[in-house]
């Protein structure tokens, strides 16, 4: 019980009072009457006495009553008080027990989050890390390629460079040669000039037939000369040139061949659905290899959407087998007597094209 119901108990204790007064007040009237029918007049003094007595009597028990109440509803209220207390302190205890009981869930939930966040987190570093050494090989092999390539190169110009230098060394020694020739000729002058006179004082022959002998020995000798230089000279400019005009034209293609190669080797032709590479290719594939053999043209099916492509290094070839295959999607039978028809058909448009 509560304070409130404490007072409860007192207000009633007093209301049992007062009905307990007023029901005494009410038979001390009605004995009184009663005894004032029955007896005289001159004695109505022993009869108040004895209603006083019993309403003092009446007051004194309800007194007693109110203040046994009262102890009572006090005691009560003790006894709740004391035992709200102890409801009390139990619940703060439980309370307590509860808040530890969640501080230590929670606290556990908290190491468990921080753990799967750390592993979480480790797991994303790891795949990081694996992520940035695979990158890091890729562009040391990277790095490599192009180093071995730059290598490679730098020795290509330097081949280039010594060839230059030698083709320079030539040079300088076909004009050393020529300069000797020059002096040769020269001498050779002195010497026929000397045989001229030689010849006229021996042989008594006139100036103009020593000449003539002379020109036609020394244009006879000269000829043989100048053939064999010539021919010395082409033979060796012939191999130099060709040697470096090879080197040349392999560091081009090495520089430019990838792209300059798709462009120029590979034709694509479309086709009106990814079903008709089946029908391209045939049972067990013998459309394509009776095309491939009849074109001579690699037919490439991959998985480009509705589209193949032909590969060969000779442009007419690649445009006749492009021409054949379009005329076959067309047409829609593919077989080899037909393809061989497509064939001679498209043959004779890209030779009219040509001429």
């Amino acid at each position: 019980m509560s304070s409130t119901d404490a007072t409860l108990a007192a207000v009633l204790a007093l209301v049992v009072l007062l009905v307990v007064t007023v029901v005494a007040v009410v038979l001390w009237l009605a004995l009184r009457k009663a005894r004032t029918a029955h007896q005289p007049a001159a004695e109505p003094a022993p009869d108040v006495a004895a209603a006083l007595a019993e309403i003092a009597d009446a007051r004194q028990r309800a007194a007693a009553e109110q203040a046994a109440i009262v102890r009572s509803a006090e005691a009560d209220a003790g006894a709740v008080r004391r035992s709200a207390e102890t409801d009390a302190e139990g619940l703060r205890r439980a309370a307590e027990r509860d808040a530890e009981s969640i501080r230590r869930q929670a606290e556990i939930s908290a190491s468990n989050a921080a753990l799967e966040a750390r592993r979480s987190l480790d797991d994303e570093l790891r795949a990081l890390a694996d992520e940035s050494h695979t990158l890091r090989l890729d562009l040391e092999r990277r790095e490599q390629r192009i180093g071995e390539r730059e290598s490679r190169l730098d020795d290509e110009a330097r081949r280039i460079e010594e060839e230059s230098r030698r083709v320079q060394a030539r040079e300088l020694d076909l004009a050393a040669q020529d300069s000797q020739l020059r002096a040769l000729r020269a001498e050779l002058q002195d010497v026929e000039a000397e045989r001229r006179l030689i010849l006229e004082r021996v042989a008594g022959l006139t100036a103009t037939e020593a000449k003539a002998e002379l020109v036609h020995g020394i244009e006879n000798q000269a000829k043989r000369e100048a053939a064999i230089i010539v021919r010395d000279i082409e033979t060796e400019a012939r191999d130099t040139g060709e040697e470096r005009a090879r080197k040349i034209v392999t560091l081009a293609i090495q520089r430019v061949a990838s792209d300059q190669t798709a462009e120029s080797v590979v034709s694509v032709v479309h086709l009106p659905s990814d079903d008709m590479k089946g029908r391209i290719i045939g049972r067990e594939g013998r459309n394509i290899r009776a095309f491939e053999q009849v074109t001579g043209v690699n037919l490439i099916i991959d998985d480009t959407p509705e589209a193949v492509l032909l590969s060969s290094f000779d442009p007419v070839r690649r445009e006749t087998a492009r021409l054949v295959l379009e005329k076959l999607v067309l047409d829609g039978r593919i077989h080899p007597q037909r393809i061989e028809e497509m064939y001679e058909r498209s043959k004779g448009e890209v030779e009219a094209l040509c001429l």
